[in-house]
């Protein structure tokens, strides 16, 4: 049974290509430079902010709990002191 190929599979395959070809040209044969050991130790500590910032906001949603406690109050203080 042959299949035919889409646009869209022939253009992912190409892209693939094009990735490939890019990162096999951006890694140099040889280093010509020194990599300090500390760089590594504060990369890490960005990216463990970055991803633990993104948890904290997408799981805890601070901002809606904060929201939802100012509403609390704001009916809890109209309610005890009616206009």
């Amino acid at each position: 049974m042959r299949t035919i190929r889409t646009q869209t599979s022939f253009n992912l395959g190409l892209q693939r290509i094009f990735f490939l070809a890019l990162l096999f040209w951006a890694v140099p044969e040889r280093a010509h430079a020194y990599v300090d050991p500390g760089l590594l130790g504060s990369l890490y500590q960005i990216i463990y902010v970055f991803v633990f910032g993104i948890l904290a906001g997408w799981v805890l949603r601070p901002f809606k709990y904060i929201s939802a406690k100012y509403k609390e109050l704001k009916t809890r203080f109209s309610s005890k002191n009616p206009e």
